[in-house]
């Protein structure tokens, strides 16, 4: 439903309305009423981000408690057209009945920029997002760069930018073919295509990944 987006927030919520509903009227006493959002959703951080699928049936939530929350949307419409929703969990591998929850290291130090999940363009179900290891990380989880995830069951799928020393924050861009990933990392834009180099469950790697300056 075109009608329907998010907001975070650092109060810890995320809210989800209706474009058709936000329009203040006069409530008891002639007081101007103050505009309720369909949903509100309560976090352990500071909300950073909230991202539907492409066919709205899925939302990520990212939140500074290193937690990374998957929805299944379920919207219904009444007699007056104005929607309603429900976030809803689900029956898959790693769910449970609210949601999916994905830990993930992408803790808020002294950037401005915080961590954000964008959805793949061609995809309902693949996600990728920064990383931010702990100071007292070792091995595989001492790694930075960018993480993809499956939302069907939480499985991580692949680690891109391996070779570059820095934070790569903010929401990553995906190419409308999926074929190339760009992010940032303080004055750099790096770009990544097909073939350059990244872990993943599958094994599979190839040459270092490009970047620009910004």
């Amino acid at each position: 439903d075109h009608n329907i987006f998010a907001t975070t927030s650092v109060d810890r919520t995320c809210c989800l309305w209706d474009v058709r509903m936000l329009r203040k009227g006069a409530g008891p006493g002639g007081k101007e009423t103050v505009l309720q959002p369909l949903l509100s959703q309560s976090y352990g951080g500071a909300v950073t981000g909230a991202t539907f699928s492409r066919n709205g049936q899925r939302l990520v939530v990212t939140s500074q408690n290193n937690m990374v929350s998957v929805y299944n949307v379920s919207i219904s419409h009444a007699v007056s057209d104005a929607a309603g929703v429900s976030l809803l969990g689900g029956q898959q591998p790693g769910w449970d009945e609210n949601c999916l929850q994905i830990d993930h290291p992408h803790r808020f130090y002294q950037h401005l920029t915080q961590h954000r999940a964008t959805f793949h363009p061609r995809s309902n179900d693949l996600f990728i997002i920064g990383r931010f290891p702990e100071k007292d990380a070792v091995g595989l989880d001492a790694q930075k760069g960018l993480d993809v995830y499956c939302t069907r069951s939480g499985r991580f799928v692949a680690r891109l930018g391996l070779e570059w020393p820095g934070i790569q924050a903010g929401a990553a861009a995906i190419r409308a073919d999926g074929e190339a990933v760009a992010s940032m990392s303080g004055h750099t834009v790096l770009v990544y295509s097909r073939g350059d180099h990244c872990q993943s469950d599958q094994g599979f790697g190839g040459a270092a990944s490009g970047g620009g300056g910004g």
